[in-house]
């Protein structure tokens, strides 16, 4: 499923709720006292955000935006603009590739690095 921002209005509200539902569900198997504090109808609106944010990167398979969102709920719902995630900004923002796809791949692979490194 292909999820662009200008086609949001053009999705059913059907297909967006079961694109949360599965999201929120491993959200919950994931970061469950992040969910709870959140509750289902902020967690959903924390899920449409990532979609906007990610989208801006043009991130808009829904297996990218499910990685944007994983990170978004790991480092926080700005990391890509903090500046102690410097490496996310860089990764989402290299257009040495012209793929968004692979730009999530890449910023999912220097978050597990940075936790890798701050675990040491």
């Amino acid at each position: 499923m292909l999820i662009r921002q200008p086609q949001m209005t053009a999705i059913s509200d059907a297909q967006i709720e079961i694109f949360e539902d599965v999201l929120v569900a491993h959200l919950c198997e994931a970061f469950p006292e992040h969910v709870k504090q959140l509750g289902e109808v902020g967690c959903r609106s924390a899920i449409r955000h990532g979609i906007a944010r990610a989208g801006s990167y043009g991130i808009v398979t829904g297996q990218g935006v499910a990685k944007y969102i994983k990170l978004m709920f790991a480092f926080g719902r700005d990391f890509d603009c903090d500046p102690n995630y410097a490496w996310a900004a860089r990764e989402l923002n290299d257009v040495s590739s012209a793929d968004p796809e692979i730009r999530a791949d890449r910023v999912m692979e220097a978050a597990l690095k940075f936790l890798y490194q701050t675990e040491q």
